[in-house]
């Protein structure tokens, strides 16, 4: 379930509101802000003030899946995390890169990684902390996004998928 804390804290200072629609990513929407960023335990604000975020096992919400719209919103925040990464390493990642850490956290999404791994798993926490998903639908993303870096891979040139999700993203 959200963290009601965080949301409530980031919308009276107005630095967040909801996007129109579901299939955009909440946590997007406000890295996208001048000022902000992502650690791997907390989300920094343009007011300097860095926010926790909760872990996890603690933001799943047992209910039925979410919507195919919403699910997308949640893709959408790990390929962004990704392109970023992408972008902020001078395009030094490969597909392999991604493949790697995003096959840990679709076994397992919880336990503290390090890394591309780790950087993935804050962005999970950040979005889980603005609206509801289960951790089925985080596995699900997961595996998505998966899937498509690893269609990447096999296309040989080493960089296909981060290639496609950093021009779709900037």
């Amino acid at each position: 379930m959200s963290d009601s804390a965080l949301l409530n804290t980031l919308t009276e200072k107005g630095l967040f509101s909801p996007p129109a629609k579901a299939s955009q990513s909440y946590a997007m929407g406000l890295l996208s802000q001048e000022g902000t960023g992502l650690l791997a335990d907390q989300v920094v604000c343009p007011d300097n003030l860095r926010y926790g975020l909760l872990p996890l096992e603690n933001l799943y919400l047992e209910q039925k899946p979410a919507s195919q719209e919403a699910l997308q919103g949640l893709v959408t925040s790990i390929e962004f995390i990704l392109a970023l990464q992408d972008h902020m390493s001078n395009h030094g990642l490969r597909d392999q890169d991604a493949v790697t850490a995003l096959e840990v956290l679709s076994l397992k999404p919880e336990p503290p990684q390090s890394g591309l791994a780790g950087t993935l798993q804050a962005v999970l926490r950040l979005e889980l902390s603005l609206r509801d998903f289960g951790r089925g639908d985080v596995r699900q993303a997961l595996r998505q996004v998966l899937r498509s870096a690893q269609k990447g891979i096999k296309n040989g040139d080493g960089r296909s998928f981060l290639g496609q999700i950093h021009h779709w993203i900037h």
